[in-house]
């Protein structure tokens, strides 16, 4: 089957994400498995309704990661990570429930997942202007510096409650 520009497009696009920096550091603290993140990519940017129906034949020919397995195994991943993803998002809201997570707490972990989406797609813009070049000394720095701002902010919201609780 060959692959048309839109589904030569996604593929890049995945490949892309999952060589981003800061997806890197995320994706190691993360609870989902290279393999269900590359299923929840794909599922959730082929139902954009910009595209043409991609196909689930096509969307297991766009996996790089899993590559050569078939669409059952596609489909029980998928599933896998939407479950897991669904246990994340009721934990994030029983720890607000429960008070181990205050509103404002929870507000700058929206804010900063907001801005790493920017950054995200400035870094993006900016490597398609470069796309057949190597990263420079300086982005290369911009993107350490990054992903020592995340942890730091991660931190920071964690800790400020472990703070007020030892007060």
């Amino acid at each position: 089957m060959a692959n048309t520009p839109d589904q030569e497009a996604l593929r890049d696009y995945v490949k892309s994400i999952f060589t981003d920096p800061i997806f890197q550091l995320l994706s190691t603290q993360s609870l989902f498995t290279e393999i269900q993140l590359e299923s929840l990519l794909i599922d959730y940017i082929s139902s954009d309704p910009a595209l043409e129906r991609v196909p689930p034949e096509t969307k297991i020919v766009l996996r790089e990661i899993s590559k050569g397995r078939t669409r059952g195994s596609y489909n029980r991943t998928l599933s896998q990570a939407r479950r897991k993803l669904t246990k994340i998002l009721s934990s994030v809201l029983l720890v607000g429930y429960v008070g181990l997570m205050d509103p404002t707490q929870v507000t700058e972990l929206v804010e900063t997942a907001s801005e790493l989406r920017e950054l995200q797609e400035k870094t993006s813009d900016r490597g398609q202007q470069h796309e057949n070049s190597t990263r420079g000394d300086k982005e290369v720095a911009f993107m350490q510096e990054a992903k020592k701002e995340l942890k730091n902010r991660l931190e920071r919201i964690i800790s400020r409650k472990e703070r007020r609780t030892t007060q």
